[in-house]
Parts: C-alpha cells; sequence; structure tokens
C-alpha cells in the first residue's frame, strides 16, 4: 500500500476515509480498489492487504509525527521549521513498516507499524547493522542517522532517489547485489563449517519426524525430510554475517545505474547460502558467480556448491507455520489463496528432497 499527498494530515484523512469504506466492501474488493483524492491518492496493490491494520498505521503515523528523529537533526535542515518538515513529507509509503520520505532534506524516516520488541529488536539491529557497512568499501547502503525509541522505534537514514531494478536489467542488478555481499561477507569473515551447526538446521535435524510434523507436515512428507537432513548433516558450507532477504526486491537503481542495498532488518550471522538462494530464485545469473567466488573458500567444486544451495533452499521452506502467517496476511485472510501458496511449498519441498535423495 502506498500513500501520497501533499501533507501527512492528508494523508491521514485518506485513511480516514478508507476506514469508514473498508467495513462494506469484500476482501477482493479492497484489493482491488483505488481510492483517490483531490491532492493525493491511495491505492492498495494486489498482493499488500494491510487493510485490518489500518488504525495501527495511523496511530504510528501520528506517534511518527509528533516524535519524528528529525527533530535531533536541525543542522540538517538547513534552517526549515522542523515542525512544518515533518508534516510535509513527499510521501508515505505503508507495507510492513512506514516511510516517510524527505527527498529535499535527503533524509528517510522508517518506522515500524507494531510496538512490539520483536520489530523494536529489528530496526534497531538494522541501525546498527548500517553502522558496520558504512566502513566497508564496495558496500552502497542507506547510511544511518539515528535509531530513536522515544516514542516508537525509528531509524532516521539517507535518501536516495531511485527506483527498483527493471526487469532489463534484473542480471546487472542481481550481480551488483551478489558482488556487494561478497564484500559484506570478505570484510567481516568467512566460517567453513557443517550443516548441523546451524542453529536452525540442528533444531530440524534433533527435533526429527515429531517436530516436523508439529510444523504441518505429513508423516510421509517429514519422514522424507529427516531423511535428507541426516544425510546431509555434515555437508560443508560457509557462514559470515548474512541480509537475511537477499531479493531484488530489497533494492535501489539511482539514474547513474548505482545499486542500493536496503532494509537489512533481518541481517544476523547465518548461512551465506540463505541469501544466494534468495537472490538466485530472483535471477539465475548469480549461481555460476557464487560457484565461482565459493571455491576460494572450499574445494568441494560446483556439484558441493549446488547440494549447499539445495539443502539450504529446502531448510529455508521448511517453517509452514510462519509461511501460512505471512501468506494469510498478504491475502487478507483468503484462505484459497493460502492453501494454493503452502501447496507450492509442499511441491518444492519433494522436488528438493527427491533430487537431494
Amino acid at each position: 500500500m502506498e500513500v501520497r499527498g501533499e501533507s501527512a494530515a492528508e494523508v491521514l484523512g485518506l485513511l480516514d476515509a478508507i476506514e469508514q469504506e473498508v467495513a462494506s466492501i469484500t476482501p477482493v474488493e479492497r484489493l482491488r480498489t483505488a481510492y483517490m483524492h483531490a491532492e493525493g491518492w491511495v491505492h492498495i496493490g494486489a498482493h499488500l492487504a494491510w487493510l485490518a491494520d489500518i488504525q495501527v498505521w495511523k496511530a504510528a503515523i501520528r506517534i511518527a509525527l509528533q516524535g519524528s528523529p528529525v527533530t535531533a537533526f536541525k543542522h540538517l535542515l538547513g534552517g526549515c521549521v522542523v515542525g512544518r518538515t515533518r508534516v510535509q513529507a513527499s510521501s508515505i509509503n505503508i507495507k510492513n513498516n512506514i516511510l516517510a520520505l524527505y527527498p529535499d532534506l535527503g533524509l528517510v524516516c522508517k518506522v515500524h507499524r507494531s510496538q512490539g520488541v520483536r520489530d523494536h529488536q529489528a530496526l534497531f539491529n538494522e541501525y546498527q547493522t548500517l553502522q558496520m557497512l558504512s566502513t566497508i568499501d564496495g558496500v552502497n547502503a542507506p547510511r544511518p542517522l539515528e535509531f530513536n525509541d522515544r516514542y516508537a522505534p525509528a531509524l532516521l537514514m539517507s535518501f536516495q532517489a531511485g527506483c527498483g531494478p527493471t526487469r532489463g536489467h534484473w542480471e546487472e542488478a542481481a550481480l551488483a547485489f551478489a558482488q556487494q555481499l561478497f564484500s559484506v561477507y570478505e570484510h567481516v569473515g568467512v566460517e567453513v563449517s557443517c550443516l548441523r551447526d546451524d542453529a536452525v538446521y540442528a533444531r530440524y535435524l534433533d527435533g526429527g519426524m515429531q517436530y516436523l510434523q508439529g510444523q504441518g507436515w505429513t508423516a510421509d512428507e517429514a519422514e522424507l525430510i529427516c531423511g535428507v537432513l541426516a544425510r546431509y548433516a555434515d555437508e560443508p558450507v560457509l557462514s559470515s554475517r548474512i541480509h537475511g532477504d537477499a531479493g531484488l526486491g530489497n533494492t535501489l537503481q539511482a539514474a547513474d545505474g548505482q545499486l542500493q542495498i536496503l532494509d537489512w532488518e533481518l541481517s544476523r550471522s547465518g548461512l551465506i547460502a540463505h541469501d544466494m538462494c534468495k537472490l538466485i530464485a530472483d535471477c539465475e545469473v548469480v549461481r555460476p558467480v557464487y560457484v565461482s567466488w565459493r571455491a576460494s573458500y572450499l574445494q568441494s567444486g560446483e556439484a558441493g556448491t549446488l547440494r549447499e544451495l539445495a539443502v539450504v533452499d529446502l531448510l529455508i521452506r521448511l517453517d509452514l507455520h510462519d509461511a501460512r502467517d505471512y501468506f494469510v496476511q498478504r491475502s487478507a485472510g483468503d484462505l484459497a489463496y493460502v492453501d494454493m501458496k503452502l501447496g507450492l511449498i509442499r511441491t518444492r519441498v519433494r522436488q528438493l528432497c527427491e533430487g537431494l535423495g
């Protein structure tokens, strides 16, 4: 969902109008309806159905506007009236979080919808990660200015104009993304270990069929998965500080072609193949590049790299509870859609298991 207007007050007015109307329309209609306004617009995309949280958004926007960390950066505002600046963000974008954009000032204010501890920690983690990234040559990420949790978890960052890479530039963007990630891994340090040493892998390996069935897998599926996990537990893998959600949707391409990597909230110590699986899913051209880069650390050749990618691709699909929650939220509770997406996961997991078997 994206909200644009001349001021934040106008944005709140648009949300008020949606809130009044939403009770009278079906979930499917909600996904297809565009709400127009004389000086701005609101569009609800078919894949972003967050209408159930309108009241939360409104409260979070008001909190952000009343206590924006922009107030801590008067020296950056060139004499502008801070209060006036806060209510004249050029746009406010709403998904899992709220982004208030101030391109004239070179600022972005990122605020979470939820006030939960998890969201607070994720945003603070992004702030710390961006601080670290700012010291690495060859990595283009937003410059962190301040983390402020006085009113709500909020992160103030530098603004860069740009847009997501277009289809015609996906290969170029994916390769640039991979090279920047390699720079991060090399700066932080790359550790060689085996899959059983990864905490997530160990949880499924040790939990066995009972744990998998508790996640929603059938007995036959759980038995198949357990067999693969046991077989590859000693497979060598590379670990480092990863992005955690390395898809092309989390990038911004400037007019000069420079690629900026966004959304580092999920960055953590983890399997490098986790990032690579996500990126390869967007653009296959990354696969041979990763095979070549990985050879500097492990001499298992292309076959070893492909095994690593396949097992980690399997691993990141095993949490059916998390997947169900995500698809329920994304579809506004459309259970047919949820079942269809979970069915695709089951099919892909079976394919991976059979290929690895």
